[in-house]
Formats: C-alpha cells, structure tokens, sequence
C-alpha cells in the first residue's frame, strides 16, 4: 500500500495515524471473498472513523474548559459559564476547531464493477486516507486552541529538562457601582472581566508518565483525562520534574471590546513538583 500519510500531517503524529488506519484496514482482508463484504466491512470502518471524530471535538472542547475558572462577584446567581462556545465568543473569535465529514471519494457504483482485488486496493486506501483526514483534524484543532491562547507548546532542551507553557482563563462577573431603587424594584449593573493568561514554566528532571499514572491531579484535570477517547490515550502523557522557574504574561477583556494588553514581566524562582499533561508537543493543561 502507498503511503499515505497527508503532507500537512506532523511527523510527531504520523505514529498516531498508523494506529487509526491499521485495524481498520486490517479487517478488509476477513473479506476477501466477496465485494459485498468489503464494502460492508469499509462502510463499519467510516462510521467509526466518524464517531472518533466526534470524540476528538469533544476532547478539544474540553481543554478549553478544564482551563476555565468562573468567579461569580455579583453576590447575585447569574449563569456560570461553562461551555466551549461562550469561551470562544469572549476570546472574540468565531471560527471553531475544524470540523470534517468524513467522505469516500472513490467507493462508489464504478468502483463496485471492478475485480475483487481492485476494490480490495481502493477500498483499503480510502480507509488510510480517511485515517490520515482525520488525525490531521485534530492536528488542526490543536494549532487553533494554540493561536487564541489555549493550548501550549514543549520544548525540550535535553531528555529531562523542558520548557513548557500553557493557559489559564478566568471569568468574573462583577456589580459596577451601588445598587438604586427605582419603584418597586432594584437596578444595578454588572460587568463581566476575562482574563487570559499564559504561563510558562522551566523544569528539570522531567519525565514523561502515563496518563493514568498515581501522579495527584486536581479534578479538573481528572475530568479531562476521562474525556480522552481510548484511541488517544497512549499518545498523550504527563510530563512531571522539578519547576525552576516561572512566568507569567496576561490579557484582560471586557465582554464588549479588549482592553489594551499588558504583559506582566513576573518571573518567579521555585523549586516544586510540576506536571503537565501533553500531546506531542502540545500542552492540554497543567497544574
């Protein structure tokens, strides 16, 4: 079989799409005596491709809130939010992670009249291609949660000592002014702050665990892991060591316009035990 690993695919993930194809393309082969077979076994290979594409939306919507806190200053119940979307809209972008539909191009009635070992051969690498679709995606989803500001990046210096960063966002909705009765009733305003801020950390003596290693992790970080489809659990890791060093650079918003950004030049000194949880060189979240 050709090789088809799509172009715009990062070689860190090209591990992550053999592993999607291979099974997948695997089960063509316990079909070989008839096309009706294939085609069966190849229209059960989309439809799971098309369900781990969900799952892979879900992941990345997750990061975004597993980095949220809401702070609710009002001393009145307004909604907390929560969700992926209202994030977004406060960072003041619209465009979503990528979202594909999976569509053969080539399994179709012209394909139905060839041999049995020409529909093997296109069969297998619409399934491959497919695989490779989907994993550039999540590739892309990545790259967008790293260029509004919630995703981070690894580097690594030597094989224990990195540099990585990530992104906490914080809401708070605040009473402006004194509460005024007016009537019958009671009339106040209330403004609503996001902050966005990067951190960047410096550690040594790291080392990359499994996602379900005893490290202690926080629940927020607990709940993200357990979002994390099967399929993508063995590429993801913790990367833990000793912190050395960190910094610090944050945006602040107001929900209608952005205010002017500062960055904050704090650098800080440490010495304490630091994880992250990573994808390649993506940073999800730490803590």
């Amino acid at each position: 079989m050709k090789n088809t690993l799509p172009a715009k695919v990062e070689p860190q993930f090209h591990p992550l799409v053999q592993s999607v194809q291979r099974p997948l393309v695997g089960r063509l082969h316990g079909f070989l005596q008839t096309k009706g077979g294939m085609f069966r076994c190849f229209d059960r290979g989309m439809r799971d491709l098309q369900t781990r594409r969900d799952e892979m939306i879900d992941l990345l919507k997750a990061v975004v809130v597993a980095n949220t806190k809401y702070v609710n200053k009002t001393g009145h119940g307004k909604q907390k939010v929560e969700t992926f979307d209202e994030i977004i809209k406060l960072l003041k972008r619209t465009k979503a992670p990528s979202r594909i539909r999976l569509q053969p191009k080539n399994a179709g009635a012209e394909l139905a009249c060839k041999s049995v070992e020409e529909v093997l051969h296109d069969l297998r690498n619409e399934l491959a291609s497919a695989s490779g679709q989907l994993v550039r995606s999540f590739q892309q989803g990545l790259q967008y949660l790293t260029s509004v500001g919630q995703v981070g990046e690894i580097t690594w210096h030597s094989k224990d000592v990195c540099r990585f960063s990530y992104f906490e966002n914080e809401i708070i909705d605040q009473q402006v002014g004194n509460r005024r009765r007016e009537g019958n009733q009671w009339k106040w305003k209330e403004r609503r702050m996001f902050h966005n801020r990067r951190i960047v950390h410096d550690v040594m003596n790291a080392r990359r665990l499994g996602v379900n290693s005893r490290i202690k992790k926080p629940e927020r970080v607990q709940a993200l892991i357990a979002v994390i489809p099967r399929w993508l659990k063995s590429s993801c890791h913790i990367v833990a060591g000793q912190e050395i060093r960190v910094s610090v650079e944050e945006r602040s918003a107001t929900v209608d316009e952005w205010e002017n950004v500062e960055e904050i030049p704090r650098v800080e000194s440490s010495y304490k035990y630091d994880p992250a949880l990573v994808i390649g060189n993506y940073v999800l979240t730490a803590w």
